[in-house]
Parts: structure tokens; sequence; C-alpha cells
């Protein structure tokens, strides 16, 4: 039977960031289609809640994703930038 307990908001939120990177370490170790949208489905689930506790609405989270898109590019093209030179 699973031990549960209640933690404050500023704790809940450094747990979650601690999750995240538990759920990322599971994608990376998921095998088939199955296991990655499972995985997926896990981390999305984990920075869903963690923008909630920050008060973040999805919304803005989105439109800051299109901004960065649009300036500097996604990954649809496959392309990676490698370094910055200044």
């Amino acid at each position: 039977m699973p031990t549960t307990f209640k933690l404050s908001s500023k704790r809940f939120i450094a747990e979650l960031k601690k999750k995240f990177f538990e759920e990322g370490n599971e994608l990376m170790r998921a095998k088939n289609k199955t296991e990655i949208a499972e995985e997926i489905s896990d981390v999305l689930e984990v920075l869903m809640a963690l923008a909630a506790g920050e008060k973040i609405f999805w919304d803005a989270i989105e439109r800051k994703r299109k901004e960065k898109r649009e300036k500097r590019g996604g990954f649809g093209r496959k392309i990676f930038l490698k370094s910055v030179k200044e």
C-alpha cells in the first residue's frame, strides 16, 4: 500500500522538478512507440502540474513556445544547433 503525504507549495515545485528528470530518464530508456508515448504523457503531466503549481497558464506557455519557434526555428527539419560563436 502506498504511503502519501501533502507537500507545501515550495516543496511540491521542487519535487516536480526532480520528477521531470526521473520521467525524462524513463523516456530516454523507452524502446518502442508504445513506451515512448507513455513516457511522453508522463513528462507532459509533470510539466502541466509544474505550470499549474507556478500559476502559469498553459496558453502562455504555448504562446512563448510559438514565439521561440518563430524566432529560432523548431525541430521539424531535424536540424540541431551545435554551438554559437560570439
